[in-house]
């Protein structure tokens, strides 16, 4: 009887590869490996290492807490879920999310594995978008206001990971909102 396959596991296995050694100095065997299949199995299932890491972002991408966040009416709240929502998915996905600006740059033939990841910021793009229109926040360009809205948690997340003795910031995501609307609610 044949082994059964996980995609999930195999994903997430392929994504752990990546992470330590980027895209081109992972190799279709070390993959395999990893996921607990013959590299035969990868490429008949996979065609190329291509497909595999495109395959294995749009899936782990499409399951990080950001990718279910929701408008639902309340400034507050919502500007408070996409906060935890993204630090959340930078404790689980961070280091793959910053390979990947790193290599589809280098690989363009990789630009599709960013599609769930710009999903996701297209989505909170529009959260934010809403209350801008409905003038609950000031308007200005939607990027702008998402950049100071999670700009410096990557920021910090960066920091964090090179190991440098910077002063930690340990404000409330609550604490955090009220900065944030502190300038940018209409007067």
């Amino acid at each position: 009887m044949p082994k059964v396959i996980h995609e999930a596991n195999v994903f997430t296995a392929v994504s752990k590869v990546f992470t330590k050694w980027g895209y081109e100095n992972s190799t279709t065997k070390g993959l395999a490996e990893a996921a607990g299949i013959h590299e035969a199995t990868l490429f008949r299932k996979y065609q190329s290492k291509e497909k595999l890491f495109i395959k294995a972002m749009k899936h782990e991408f499409s399951h990080v807490p950001l990718h279910h966040v929701k408008y639902t009416g309340n400034l507050e709240a919502d500007l408070l879920s996409i906060v935890n929502a993204y630090i959340d998915t930078l404790h689980s996905h961070g280091d793959i999310m910053s390979l990947l600006f790193i290599e589809v740059p280098r690989y363009p033939e990789l630009k599709e594995a960013l599609d769930v990841p710009l999903k996701n910021i297209q989505a909170i793009t529009k959260i934010v978008d809403q209350y801008q229109a409905q003038g609950s926040l000031v308007r200005e360009n939607v990027m702008d206001s998402l950049a100071a809205l999670i700009g410096p948690l990557m920021a910090k997340y960066m920091f964090s990971r090179m190991n440098t003795s910077t002063v930690r910031s340990e404000l409330e995501p609550s604490d955090y909102i009220n900065l944030f609307l502190s300038g940018r609610k209409p007067r």
